[in-house]
């Protein structure tokens, strides 16, 4: 069976080894976006996919869109019997979705038709979900609109769980699901029978903008917690003296005191919310390393009680 694999970061990596490995197929082709500029000196850096099929001798194309009769065409070429896709990050046209015999299947980081779109991940952490999951599924033109080929158990969420532990959980369990998937079609010779999802039962989780990642301790201290875990890569953050600092652990403390919202209640960078108290764990300045509090607080040399966060 040929399969080209799209895909981009590290979430769909571990499937494109998994992939590689099935006895009886051969991935003529790589598609994953175009690198990026990062660092200081701004240098481009490929994507964890691509670097990770270069590796392995891997053809890799990385268009800006796949909306053109020359990118259809290249992948006409080699002739696919199937296109996976996990977390690629560019639509599929119709007139790419038309040409594998056995069609498009993704990798879907939630059990759909919950959070649908680019992050699934965060957004079950923000929300509070008690759990989230994997969804194999068939794509047609819609966002994460397709039929459902196989859903993963669930996968608990905790106030502890971090961003990566659920990304690194559902990677791994929906690997494992999409080499079942295309087992079954190497054995059966047909494509998967799927059931239709229930749009109504829809939720989005749009891409995380910058915007969101400012802490708003106005909320209770569960959302923020929860804001710290789910955005803990990205690293939401707490604007003290003029500085955005990030906060990327803390936890809930039991703390006594009348204070306001935003106020430092102790030496111990204790910070009011709306209905408690979180205390940072691991912070990062501007420029710098992440840093325990202790060493955080030891590099001011300032007692922050009654400091107002801006």
């Amino acid at each position: 069976m040929r399969i080209i694999f799209m895909g981009s970061p590290e979430f769909a990596v571990k499937a494109l080894e998994k992939i590689i490995s099935i006895k009886g197929v051969t991935i003529p082709a790589v598609f994953s976006q175009p690198a990026k500029p990062k660092g200081r000196g701004m240098q481009l850096i490929d994507t964890p996919v691509t670097s990770f099929a270069k590796s392995k001798n891997i053809e890799v194309f990385t268009p800006k869109t796949l909306r053109n009769e020359e990118q259809v065409e290249i992948i006409k070429s080699f002739e696919p019997d199937l296109i996976i896709v996990a977390a690629y990050g560019l639509i599929l046209p119709k007139t790419v979705l038309d040409i594998p015999k056995y069609g498009v299947i993704n990798i879907h980081a939630s059990i759909l038709p919950r959070w649908r779109g680019a992050a699934p991940i965060h957004h079950a952490i923000l929300a509070g979900d008690e759990y989230s999951g994997v969804t194999i599924m068939q794509m047609d033109e819609g966002l994460d609109t397709g039929g459902m080929i196989k859903i993963s158990e669930h996968v608990p969420i905790t106030d502890k769980t971090k961003l990566k532990d659920l990304h690194d959980s559902l990677a791994e369990i929906g690997s494992k699901l999409m080499v079942e998937v295309i087992e079954d079609i190497i054995r059966t010779g047909k494509a998967q029978a799927f059931e239709k999802q229930d749009d109504s039962l829809a939720t989005y989780a749009h891409k995380i903008s910058k915007d969101q990642l400012k802490l708003d301790f106005n909320q209770s201290a569960k959302d923020i917690i929860r804001k710290i875990n789910a955005l803990s890569e990205l690293g939401s953050y707490i604007t003290l003296k003029g500085e955005n600092v990030k906060i990327l652990d803390a936890e809930i403390v039991e703390f006594e005191g009348d204070f306001e919202p935003k106020v430092i209640a102790s030496k111990d960078l204790i910070i009011k919310t709306l209905d408690g108290f979180i205390q940072p764990n691991i912070l990062q300045k501007p420029g710098k390393g992440a840093v325990s509090r202790k060493d955080f607080l030891n590099g001011i040399r300032e007692d922050l009680t009654g400091t107002i966060l801006e």
